[in-house]
């Protein structure tokens, strides 16, 4: 009888209304999938798409054309809801998460992989795409670890899980992976930075981008006093 494997790699991609975003990053990770052996990764991996849109239309267009995608409709309670949900329908040893605008680049998995038995918890580098068009926008880099982008990192799923995932109090963007980060150091988890897991991040708003990077001393306040929610409900 043969016992099932689970995959080493569970990429989760959380999405909102965002259909033509997410087909070009699909297009990155369609490689991994390609019938040709030689292509194919020395170790096993799925993808899961959280839609919080819930688009029968983009489900449709999944089940069409990539067809090795798992998709599942989120829960509509914001973006750390959204990862949470993709967590729990993962079955991988390890959680990848990046987002659905983002672009993996060719070797992504496969240099997590090489030190994904020296660690717990992975941080790729994020640098922008493109050329910068506008003086009001930014992108958020990481160029020597030490941010933990929810766009482009990796947590072992047992510990995400029994971690509570992504606080869930925070209902929208930009903050959630910055509390996470807190509470991984505050664990004293080992994180090794990955350089060459390269994930490329769009311009956007700078004022996304500032509240990102500065809200650091106004968390560490209201970690103190903001639950983190589910953290009995993920295991």
């Amino acid at each position: 009888m043969q016992t099932f494997q689970p995959p080493l790699f569970s990429v989760v991609i959380p999405t909102f209304n965002r259909q033509e975003n997410l087909v070009d990053c699909l297009a990155c990770l369609s490689p991994y999938f390609q019938p040709n052996p030689t292509l194919k990764p020395f170790f096993q991996i799925e993808v899961i798409v959280t839609d919080d849109a819930n688009d029968r239309q983009l489900s449709d267009l999944l089940s069409q054309h990539y067809s090795w995608c798992k998709y599942t409709a989120g829960p509509r309670r914001g973006p750390a809801a959204n990862r949470n949900h993709g967590a729990r329908a993962a079955s991988g040893l390890w959680l990848v998460f990046t987002d659905d605008d983002c672009l993996p680049q060719t070797g992504w998995l496969e240099a997590f992989a090489t030190f994904a038995d020296q660690c717990e918890v992975m941080e790729g580098r994020t640098s922008a795409v493109g050329l910068r068009r506008r003086a009001d926008f930014e992108a958020p880099e990481n160029d020597s670890g030490g941010c933990l982008w929810s766009c482009n990192f990796a947590i072992q799923r047992e510990i995400f899980l029994r971690m509570g995932g992504f606080n869930e109090s925070f209902p929208a963007p930009a903050m959630e992976d910055m509390e996470l980060y807190l509470r991984v150091k505050k664990a004293k988890l080992s994180c090794s930075f990955v350089p060459n897991a390269v994930v490329l991040h769009p311009w956007r708003s700078v004022v996304e981008s500032v509240l990102k990077r500065h809200m650091h001393v106004v968390l560490l306040t209201l970690c103190a006093f903001i639950p983190n929610r589910p953290a009995d409900t993920l295991l």
